[in-house]
């Protein structure tokens, strides 16, 4: 696939996020993206999803911030005969 010893590699994804303000002094902002990658090298070939899930609130006096992130990648190696 590639022979010219550079490592190549390809990330494209989509985010949403969200802002209410309930009362006053509550506002809120959550965000969740997920996200495929790629990657191809020499004797490498490699994909795999990502994903975040982040959420924040604000009290005025009190902030609290809670992010979670998932990432799953497959790699595969050929060893002598190529592809």
């Amino acid at each position: 696939m590639n022979s010219d010893g550079n490592v190549w590699a390809i990330t494209a994804g989509v985010g949403y996020g969200y802002n209410v303000q309930l009362v006053e002094p509550l506002e809120m902002y959550a965000y969740a993206a997920v996200a495929m990658h790629i990657t191809v090298a020499s004797g490498v070939f490699g994909f795999g999803l990502s994903a975040l899930i982040k959420a924040e609130i604000d009290l005025v006096i009190v902030e609290a911030s809670a992010t979670a992130e998932l990432r799953g990648d497959m790699i595969m190696l050929s060893v002598g005969q190529g592809w």
